[in-house]
This record gives structure tokens, C-alpha cells and sequence, in this order.
């Protein structure tokens, strides 16, 4: 009894020849092995639930495409789980702080949360309007639609005042943010 179909047999084709990139796209992003691999048959299994419905003269790209999108969710989920300051690294390969190295990263992080604040008050005596576009935009997380509507003015003049906000910034604190 003959079980491969003529679409199986295309299938099998196309995971041989694109297996080896699939898997390379998912490390390039996750840089772990054994979460790459996963990726790689989660993106063949979507192709092979879609398989009728995707132009196979570009079954690469698809392939490529999907792996980079389920690698960039595995790196959101991974972030939104370990939290902030743990970035990017997956549960197998994280190593175990030691005490002086979490106090090291701890200090650090108190020094950057100071240094922030000391520029956004720096800036909100030099042009208030730019405190509340940089608080809006980096600090709360709003789009620039949405910070432009809420302080009242178009999103021209929005990004016109952040460019010279971010041009001030660079001009006073530039030396300072590299050291740190």
C-alpha cells in the first residue's frame, strides 16, 4: 500500500532542502539550539497545515518569515517571563549569579534609574514640552499618534520638538550615557 501522496512526498522534498536555513534564521535569533529546533518544526508544521494555500516558488521565504515570527514571540515571551533585566537568555543556559554580581547588576541598575531621573529633570527645566514628549514616549510607552493627541498638538510638531529634545540630550549627556 502506497501511503506517501504526491503532496507528502513535495513536502518531505522541501523539508530536506530548506531544513538547515529554517534552523539558522531560528538561532541567528534565539542563540539556543534546542529552542531552534523546536521553531524550526513548529514553521514546517504551520507550512504543512497550510501547505495548499502557500505558492511553493516561495516556500523558502515563507519558511524563513515564519521562523524569524515565532522566534521574535519565543523572545517576547521569554522577556515578559524573566522580567527586564534578563535579556534574551533561555532558562537552559542561564547561569546563576553570584552575590557580588547581583549586587554589581543591582548597583548598576540603581546608578541608571539615577542618571535617568537626574536627565528628566534636567530637561523638564529646560523645556517642559520636552519632558512631557520624552515621559509620553519612552517612559510611559505611547505611540507617537497617541502623545501628539494627548498633549493637543500634530505629530509634525511632536517629532519636531523630540528631535530637538534627543539633540539636547546628546549634546549634554552624550559622554556621561557611554560610560555608564
Amino acid at each position: 500500500m502506497q501511503r506517501n501522496t504526491a503532496k507528502e512526498e513535495k513536502f518531505e522534498e522541501i523539508y530536506r532542502t530548506y531544513q538547515n536555513d529554517v534552523f539558522k534564521v531560528s538561532l541567528y535569533y534565539t542563540k539556543d539550539e534546542y529552542i531552534s529546533q523546536d521553531i524550526a518544526q513548529k514553521a514546517f508544521y504551520k507550512l504543512f497545515l497550510h501547505f495548499d494555500n502557500v505558492n511553493l516558488d516561495c516556500v523558502r521565504s515563507y519558511l524563513l518569515r515564519t521562523a524569524r515570527n515565532l522566534s521574535y514571540n519565543w523572545l517576547r515571551d521569554m522577556k515578559h517571563e524573566q522580567g527586564d533585566y534578563i535579556d534574551n537568555i533561555p532558562e537552559e543556559s542561564a547561569i546563576l549569579l553570584s552575590a557580588e554580581d547581583e549586587y554589581i547588576r543591582d548597583e548598576k541598575e540603581q546608578e541608571r534609574k539615577h542618571f535617568a531621573s537626574e536627565i528628566l529633570q534636567q530637561v523638564w527645566e529646560e523645556n517642559e514640552s520636552w519632558y512631557d514628549i520624552l515621559n509620553l514616549v519612552y517612559c510611559l510607552g505611547k505611540s507617537h499618534d497617541e502623545a501628539a493627541k494627548e498633549l493637543g498638538m500634530s505629530r509634525d510638531v511632536l517629532y519636531s520638538k523630540l528631535y530637538r529634545a534627543k539633540r539636547w540630550l546628546r549634546k549634554h549627556y552624550e559622554q556621561e550615557y557611554e560610560k555608564l
